[in-house]
């Protein structure tokens, strides 16, 4: 929870925001919780989108390395359950982590038309809502564009 307080704290200190609510009556946020999406990032997907943004091939083979041939098992009750690949997910607790998760989700600002801050696992959007009566379909614009 500390963290959405900061980031409503710095948004609430932006230019932009400052400026919405001075010309317009109302301004909703939204603050998607991105902190599961760390386990879920497809190792294939990041690295096709590694690719994409023209990473030299060596780069790309050492983030490779450095996702594959993880092992997870879970411990319940004193009984450990047989090993499984990892086949998704950032590894955290490490410097590169938070950058190959930013990496995976850097592309949300092309798909979002709401003015958009964002930093690892932490996401605050937010619109104008010009009317009462538009503010359902303000909250789709915020996730449809």
């Amino acid at each position: 929870m500390v963290s959405e307080e900061i980031h409503l704290v710095k948004l609430c200190s932006s230019s932009h925001l400052a400026e919405n609510l001075n010309n317009h009556p109302q301004a909703d946020v939204a603050a998607p919780d991105f902190s599961k999406a760390f386990d879920k990032v497809p190792h294939h997907r990041l690295l096709l989108k590694l690719k994409y943004c023209n990473l030299d091939s060596h780069m790309i083979g050492w983030v490779e390395s450095f996702l594959s041939s993880r092992t997870q098992r879970e411990k319940v009750d004193g009984l450990t359950s047989q090993e499984a690949p990892v086949l998704s997910g950032v590894p955290q607790g490490t410097i590169l982590g938070p950058l190959l998760f930013l990496v995976f989700i850097n592309d949300i600002v092309t798909e979002i038309s709401s003015p958009i801050r964002h930093f690892a696992d932490d996401c605050l959007l937010h619109r104008v809502v010009r009317s009462l009566c538009l503010i359902a379909t303000s909250y789709n614009g915020i996730l449809t564009g």
